[in-house]
């Protein structure tokens, strides 16, 4: 097996692994449509820390880019990612950085999903939210006529 593919594997399992464990610290179902989001709400530095959303952090943002540096290394593919990759952890950074500032959301509107496509901020952070936003569509834009 190559090293980018142990490691896509790995990052997945991880992933996945820490998903079901943070949602089962936090007594919720994971059939509930509100799952995914309340995991990526904590991933993205909305919630409180835990062990889960550590691993589930490094999955996302370290494991998945080095697989895809590793592809690179090897035969030279993946390129067509790193847009990709730099615009997520832009967003990890904006999200870390506004999370007191979007934590007073008030309740349906403030989970991860609802902030990154539909929240409203103001000032300096409303800007780099839609700086964040054109720039992830632009690179999965980007990835799709690539590839």
């Amino acid at each position: 097996m190559n090293p980018d593919t142990i490691t896509i594997i790995l990052s997945m399992a991880i992933f996945f692994i820490s998903f079901y464990n943070y949602i089962k610290s936090i007594d919720m179902p994971i059939s509930s449509p509100k799952t995914m989001n309340e995991y990526f709400s904590g991933m993205f530095f909305l919630r409180e820390c835990s062990i889960h959303l550590f691993f589930g952090r490094t999955a996302v943002l370290i494991g998945f880019p080095l697989s895809y540096f590793l592809k690179y290394i090897e035969n030279g593919e993946g390129v067509v990612y790193f847009p990709l990759i730099i615009t997520t952890w832009l967003i990890a950074l904006y999200f870390y950085k506004y999370a007191n500032r979007l934590n007073e959301v008030p309740g349906e509107q403030g989970g991860f999903f609802s902030i990154l496509l539909k929240g409203k901020t103001y000032g300096p952070a409303s800007f780099l939210l839609w700086l964040l936003r054109i720039s992830y569509i632009a690179s999965i834009i980007y990835v799709i006529l690539v590839r």
